[in-house]
């Protein structure tokens, strides 16, 4: 039976109830959690709260310009993501104190908040990618009405896609979540979970790194340096 540091009585082998230093390690990992999800949490209140007394006096001085940019949204609801990530990580806690983990209600939640964190945030990157590429390499190509345009409907296309991402591999696959060792998330105990897993992170790695690949590279070297 696996032993994680210095023996256990929890018949999953994943214990550590004996291991200081791995109850010390988690317990700084929720630690660390609290202080980035204040962080991102402080941020995102204040630019949002700025955002909105921009707004109103825009509507009082008729002016049509957007108070914040699409980037600057789409930055936003990366720092809202990053914090519901960070808020799963600060669930821990639990298990530190515990000595193990314990499926449950508990540790689904824990692991749905880390999926839903870690995609989220995974996603609005590439798009704040994509749209600061398009932006830079094709200047012309969108209207500041049409930027907004695609700025609303990634976020829709994101949301969805983190709707169906959790929501069916949850509902179709036994034990989709659970212990994973130190903490919840997708137990990969089966041949799907597994699948599902490799297949998302090899999709996200792939739209990450393909605008490099796209578009006259040539020609934005060629205006970076020569206008």
């Amino acid at each position: 039976m696996p032993d994680l540091g210095g023996g256990t009585d929890d018949p999953s082998g994943f214990g550590f109830a004996k291991s200081f230093p791995l109850r010390a390690g988690v317990l700084l990992i929720a630690e660390t959690a609290l202080i980035s999800f204040l962080s991102a949490a402080s941020l995102l209140w204040v630019t949002v709260s700025r955002a909105i007394i921009l707004r109103r006096r825009a509507r009082l001085s008729h002016d049509e310009d957007p108070p914040m940019q699409p980037v600057s949204i789409l930055f936003l609801f990366a720092i809202f993501m990053d914090s519901i990530q960070a808020l799963g990580s600060i669930l821990d806690i639990r298990w530190a104190f515990l000595g193990q983990v314990v499926e449950g209600r508990y540790c689904t939640t824990q692991a749905a908040l880390k999926q839903l964190g870690n995609d989220g945030t995974a996603w609005f990157t590439i798009a704040i990618a994509l749209m600061t590429f398009v932006q830079v390499v094709y200047p012309t190509l969108l209207t500041p009405k049409r930027a907004r345009q695609v700025t609303y409907a990634a976020i829709g296309f994101i949301y969805l896609f983190l709707f169906l991402i959790i929501a069916i591999p949850s509902i179709t696959i036994d034990h989709y979540y659970g212990n994973t060792g130190l903490w919840c998330w997708i137990a990969g105990s089966n041949t799907e979970s597994l699948r599902l897993r490799v297949g998302e992170r090899s999709l996200i790695s792939y739209l990450s790194i393909r605008p490099y690949y796209i578009g006259p590279r040539g020609n934005t070297i060629q205006h970076a340096v020569f206008g």
